[in-house]
């Protein structure tokens, strides 16, 4: 995961990204799993371990909070991003 993340510079792995993209599905599943008090392969040590790297548990707007930002908050920080990467260099071709 960690070297996806330095190749694309995000953890949204697809999940039809075989083992890697599998891996990932799942490790929001566990996540999912604990938080709604269920027993899950998912740690404190796990948690912390793939957020200190920016995994985001969900790819949906509708949740809530994550670590004090709303996923809207991340993705207008992503858009601002795009936004100085166009005026860079004239396209949005990432």
């Amino acid at each position: 995961l960690e070297a996806y993340k330095a190749k694309h510079g995000h953890c949204n792995v697809p999940t039809t990204s075989g083992k890697l993209g599998s891996w990932v599905n799942s490790q929001r599943q566990y996540y999912r799993l604990s938080k709604e008090g269920i027993s899950s392969m998912m740690t404190d040590e796990c948690v912390q371990r793939l957020e200190s790297i920016g995994f985001q548990w969900s790819l949906y707007f509708d949740d809530v909070i994550r670590g004090g930002k709303t996923l809207m908050k991340i993705w207008d920080a992503r858009f601002h991003e795009l936004e100085a990467y166009k005026a860079k260099h004239g396209h949005c071709n990432v």
